[in-house]
């Protein structure tokens, strides 16, 4: 029945999307080609069966099936008019050609025509199936049973003569080809002797039986030892001659029949296989009478789906069982199998046994089982994939919400920083340094060496780069500074504050940190105000990166220190009041940060009171969302926190110097130590000993953020492996935390290093989006850069690297 089985299923147009698992993993052929014969699928069978290594590269090599495949003129015009004419060929054999070595073989090839659902022609699609070994073996079969009858030597029949107990008395010349050995050598033999072991048993019965005559003409099947070492399989005829006076004897023929029985065997193997492909297919596979519906077979995926047993589904009807959860769907199925003479991706609620429900996705056609007309039916269970769909739907929801909030919050944000640009005492110019960026990108290498010298060998570059540098805000202090009014014209060029200065030399200073990669340049001028009076200034600038991705946005801030050039003698209580300026400015932004968390701490605290006293008189919907409200309170707390975090690491002095790199990871291993152990974290080290030139505090901050990363994206990984290493590179320490979690499409990569970034939900894996920031700005104002590498499902690797000590 497994042959019928394999037509039958090949005779089912299959669905327009990728193959079916069942058919892809089938031991014969399957194609889908067009019209005029140009294939366009494939299955691994079939790109095998040509001599090719893939799919792609069959399809790419055949252009011409008609002269390229048969070795008969007008074999493939047979073909294609049969089909025509009937809308399918079943077992049309031909001698064809591998298409890759040309060698020939035999095939046997079933398809049938698609049409569209107004009947026009689509495509063909069918199977082909090597019969070589079997076409050879009836060809040899033919050949040995001619050579039989003729009962001569070059028949390859090997004729023995023995006496009634087996003992060899004559053998023709085919004994060499069969047995190894020549005919003399045989003689005196006992032709058991040569015999399998398993055969000799019924080998002399059925001896026994040819000497009294009891077995005229019956064929028996043995195994012979080879001189070789191998077993020949034979077909053998005896027959009792005892009473003829020319002979004497038991006359036997045997016939080699070992092709013919491995062309059996392997017959018998490829259809296992095909059981086994229907067997274990992930999709419910079912053959139903057509007549009644009965099913006839089915697969261990239908068992598993409808809950029944296979015993109580063989037998009976979907009726019967209440497999359709609706009725009227079943019979507008059998309507649309009627009109249609086929069902494709007709989806319908099932029911099995108990509780069993859900969704299928059915494709179904008539096909014959050993000429009775059934229906094959493939049942996709699709039953998570809608609630897939539909929780995305949600969750896509929910994300444009949170989206929705995080502009609100940017915003507020943003308002801040501009009410704190406003109101500090410090004069802040910011600036756009973008245009003079792309002006000096290109001489970048050049510069290298020497970029102080090299730019004041280019006067006209470094004017042409002061005019590109646009103003782009001043605050109120800085106007004052410069002596402008509210109602003068604000400068846009920086080229318009340097003119108020003494000299330009300075701006060579500034592009020369620009070009070394420093962020920071610190320089003193004197410039004349709008006035007239001199005053002396101390600027702080902080610089763009020139690497690609860069904002271009500069920060100057300039401190008015004529006093302190002036006053000689008051140059410690001008210290102390910078001082103060200073403590006053770090004060005011805890007193944001304060202003920002009381309220939060009194929401938190008063929604737990809330809980903790009055639970009792609110609902249970009360109560959730009153947890919200703690949870949104906490998370914003948080976020202030690393918010603090992210700018005390922008505001504080780094402390530049060698850092032993094995003393600072153990010490950042140290602190998650109870929770590597608590979660059977495997951890792997790969440290050198290599000092490296960095703020320790900074880049312990940094390391401890990627670690506890890679901890937190672990959680869901049944052995989470956590590995630090480092080595070092062209004067540079390069190093890594990996892990084997979550990881992230590399589409993403600049953005989670980003303030404010995730690619994940909260609730899933806590956190504020801060984290990677902190690491990029730490890398950033040490000299160093951060990236990193990974794959959804494959974990990440983050890498830190610094100039070596």
């Amino acid at each position: 029945m497994a042959g019928a089985w394999a037509r039958a299923i090949y005779t089912c147009r299959m669905p327009d999307t990728d193959l079916p698992p069942l058919f892809e993993q089938l031991p014969i052929g399957v194609y889908r080609s067009t019209l005029g014969g140009r294939q366009l699928r494939a299955n691994a069978a079939l790109v095998r069966l040509n001599g090719y290594a893939s799919e792609a590269e069959l399809l790419a090599a055949v252009q011409d099936i008609a002269s390229e495949w048969y070795v008969e003129p007008g074999r493939r015009d047979e073909f294609a008019r049969l089909l025509a004419r009937d809308g399918r060929v079943i077992d049309f054999v031909s001698e064809a050609r591998r298409h890759r070595t040309r060698e020939r073989i035999w095939v046997r090839e079933t398809a049938h025509l698609v049409r569209d659902a107004a009947g026009q022609p689509l495509c063909y699609e069918g199977t082909v199936q090597d019969i070589t070994a079997e076409h050879e073996a009836q060809l040899a079969l033919q050949a040995s049973e001619r050579r039989f009858r003729a009962l001569t030597d070059r028949a390859q029949v090997l004729t023995l003569v023995c006496d009634p107990v087996g003992r060899v008395l004559y053998a023709s010349q085919a004994a060499l080809a069969l047995l190894g050995r020549a005919p003399q050598a045989l003689l005196g033999e006992f032709l058991f002797d040569w015999m399998h072991p398993d055969d000799r048993d019924l080998a002399r019965a059925e001896f026994g039986e040819v000497v009294q005559r009891c077995n005229p003409g019956v064929e028996s099947l043995y195994r012979l030892h080879h001189a070789d070492g191998s077993w020949r399989h034979v077909a053998a005829l005896g027959q009792s001659f005892m009473d003829d006076p020319a002979v004497r004897g038991i006359v036997l023929n045997w016939r080699d029949v070992t092709e013919r029985e491995g062309a059996l065997q392997a017959m018998r193997q490829s259809q296992q296989r095909f059981q086994a492909a229907f067997a274990v297919s992930p999709d419910a596979l079912l053959i139903s009478r057509l007549s009644d519906g009965l099913y006839l077979e089915v697969n261990d995926t239908f068992v598993e789906l409808s809950g029944y047993r296979r015993d109580e589904l063989i037998g009976r009807n979907a009726s019967e069982l209440n497999i359709w959860a609706d009725e009227s769907v079943r019979r507008y199925f059998r309507a649309e199998l009627a009109r249609q003479g086929r069902v494709r991706h007709f989806e319908a609620h099932f029911q099995g046994r108990g509780d069993r429900r859900g969704v299928v996705e059915i494709s179904a056609e008539p096909i014959e089982v050993d000429g009775e007309p059934c229906l094959m039916t493939i049942a996709r269970d699709i039953t998570q994939r809608l609630q897939a769909e539909q929780a995305l739907r949600g969750l896509t929801e929910d994300l444009e919400r949170r989206v929705g909030e995080r502009t609100r919050q940017l915003a507020d944000s943003e308002r801040r920083y501009r009410s704190i640009f406003e109101l500090v005492p410090m004069a802040i110019v910011e600036e756009d340094w973008s245009e003079a960026i792309a002006l000096l990108a290109p001489h970048r290498a050049a510069a290298a060496a020497d970029p102080h010298a090299w730019l004041q060998a280019q006067p006209a570059l470094v004017a042409t780069c002061l005019q590109a540098i646009r103003l782009v805000r001043l605050n109120p202090a800085a106007a004052a500074l410069y002596g402008l009014h509210a109602d003068d014209d604000a400068p846009h060029r920086l080229a318009e504050l340097f003119a108020m200065y003494d000299s330009a030399e300075g701006f060579v200073d500034e592009l020369t940190a620009l070009l070394a990669g420093r962020r920071r340049h610190d320089h003193a001028r004197t410039l004349r105000r709008a006035d007239g009076e001199l005053r002396h200034v101390q600027l702080a600038l902080a610089l763009p990166t020139m690497d690609p991705g860069g904002d271009g946005t500069a920060l100057a801030s300039l401190v008015d220190v004529t006093e302190l050039q002036r006053l000689s003698a008051e140059l410690d209580a001008s210290l102390a009041e910078a001082r103060r300026a200073h403590r006053e400015l770090e004060t005011f932004t805890y007193s944001v940060s304060h202003d920002l968390k009381a309220p939060l701490r009194g929401l938190d605290g008063y929604s737990q009171l809330l809980l903790s006293r009055h639970a009792a008189q609110l609902d249970e919907e009360g109560q959730h969302f009153l947890q919200r409200i703690r949870g949104a309170a906490q998370q914003m707390a948080q976020l202030t926190d690393d918010l603090l975090a992210y700018a005390r690491l922008e505001r504080r002095t780094q402390a530049l110097g060698a850092v032993g790199l094995g003393a600072l990871v153990k010490s950042v291993l140290a602190d998650c130590a109870d929770e590597r152990e608590r979660r059977g974290v495997v951890l792997t080290l790969d440290l050198p000993v290599v000092t490296l030139r960095a703020d320790v505090e900074a880049l312990k901050l940094a390391l401890r953020n990627l670690v506890d990363n890679a901890l937190k994206f672990s959680t869901t990984t049944p052995t989470p492996v956590l590995a630090i290493g480092a080595e070092g590179i062209d004067g540079r320490v390069r190093l890594w935390v990996r892990d084997n979690g979550v990881g992230f499409d590399m589409g993403f990569h600049d953005r989670i290093f980003q303030i404010f970034q995730r690619l994940h939900r909260a609730e899933d894996y806590p956190g504020t989006g801060v984290g990677l920031a902190i690491v990029a700005k730490a890398m950033e104002r040490m000299g160093g850069r951060a990236w990193a590498e990974s794959a959804p499902g494959q974990g990440a690797t983050f890498y830190l690297e610094l100039p070596q000590a």
